[in-house]
């Protein structure tokens, strides 16, 4: 299921904040990407099923898949924060995406990645897990010196 969400990456950019794209239509053309790369399978449908299960996020193991997928974008830009790539005032431009919680992402945010983790942790909130490991995650450049 996962890997089906990866596969709309093949011909559309995995969108950021800055994106001017709702979540419907990304879905949307996510699907027509798919769509694309799979329609001469002959399991094409069973494909766009699981993918459309994915964005529903009803299942236990579509739920599971999408924190997959959002804790990957978080570690890897701790990745590349740790590695200088990512600007600290440079990612603070997206505050204006970041609607009514940007004040507090700012108060909680001491590097760039942080950013990034503070935006998504209340889509970690309901697993135990994911909420553990994503606070881990942004502990790393403290651990490292520790």
């Amino acid at each position: 299921m996962l890997i089906l969400h990866e596969t709309e990456e093949i011909l559309m950019p995995d969108f950021t904040v800055r994106a001017d794209i709702t979540p419907e239509e990304k879905i949307k053309r996510g699907k027509t990407c798919v769509h694309q790369v799979v329609k001469d399978l002959l399991k094409a449908q069973e494909i766009e099923e699981l993918l459309n299960e994915y964005n529903e996020r009803k299942t236990k193991e579509a739920k599971f898949c999408y924190l997959i997928d959002k804790i990957e974008c978080d570690f890897q830009a701790k990745i590349y924060d740790l590695q200088g790539v990512m600007d600290y005032d440079k990612t603070k431009e997206d505050l204006k995406y970041y609607g009514n919680r940007a004040e507090e992402i700012v108060r909680n945010s001491y590097t760039a990645s942080d950013f990034w983790i503070e935006y998504d942790k209340p889509k970690y909130q309901d697993n135990e897990i994911f909420k553990n490991l994503i606070v881990d995650i942004q502990q790393i450049p403290r651990l490292i010196k520790e």
